[in-house]
């Protein structure tokens, strides 16, 4: 299965366990249920890469709150694999003992990292950066 086809089977599956879920708890109506459950199954195949997949997560959680949960959980796994990925490229470097690659990549993700969290900080003070 393909990386993206795999991304987007988590994506769908956690959604759906989230929509299943509010419908149980009574938080939506059915007809809620059938108005977000519609959306998704119309615009997931649409993403054809995973920035794409994460980028419908977030507008499907600003329409729908009750479904932030699995935006945030998403964006947190994602940073993490992220952040194992540099690592392991960063341990792969000094172990073939090109530290000043490894030095490299370590402050590439540094700066990366600080952007990130400004946007974060702006965003949550409803800024733009």
């Amino acid at each position: 299965m393909d990386p993206v086809d795999a991304y987007r089977e988590k994506i769908g599956d956690r959604l759906t366990r989230r929509l299943a879920q509010a419908l149980k708890d009574h938080e939506i109506t059915q007809d809620e249920f059938a108005e977000v459950a519609s959306y998704i199954l119309e615009n997931i195949d649409n993403a054809r890469t995973a920035p794409e997949l994460v980028q419908l997560l977030e507008e499907i959680g600003s329409q729908w709150s009750f479904l932030s949960d699995v935006v945030t959980e998403e964006k947190n796994e994602s940073q993490n694999q992220e952040v194992s990925e540099k690592v392991q490229q960063i341990d792969t470097l000094i172990s073939q003992n090109k530290i000043d690659d490894a030095l490299k990549v370590a402050r590439g993700s540094t700066e990366e990292a600080n952007q990130n969290q400004g946007q974060d900080s702006s965003q949550s003070q409803g800024g733009i950066s």
